[in-house]
């Protein structure tokens, strides 16, 4: 099935769906069809590629994201060097998927 497919088919459900290229026509196409199918609220969009997010992010700010490669070792870092201690005072309702 295409992603088309996909959201058209199952218009209640949510999806995480990964920008695998680190292609600016890629993102381009995928805010076409969030628009066009009113998806932004039921799709959290993935990428390991930070120029990928940051397009769709600007696009779509309340959409969920993903953290890229690089923000997934800057969030590592600045919690090894405790820059992070404010996070674990707060409620986070927030999720991190990381695979390994």
């Amino acid at each position: 099935m295409s992603v088309k497919e996909v959201l058209e088919g199952f218009p209640g459900q949510k999806f995480n769906i990964d920008l695998k290229d680190n292609n600016p026509d890629q993102v381009a196409f995928w805010a076409d069809l969030i628009k066009h199918y009113d998806a932004v609220d039921r799709v959290l969009t993935a990428s390991q590629y930070s120029k990928n997010l940051e397009k769709v992010r600007a696009l779509f700010p309340t959409m969920a994201t993903s953290f890229s490669a690089g923000e997934v070792f800057k969030f590592y870092l600045r919690n090894k060097l405790g820059g992070l201690k404010w996070l674990q005072k707060k409620k986070f309702g927030g999720l991190i998927k990381v695979l390994f």
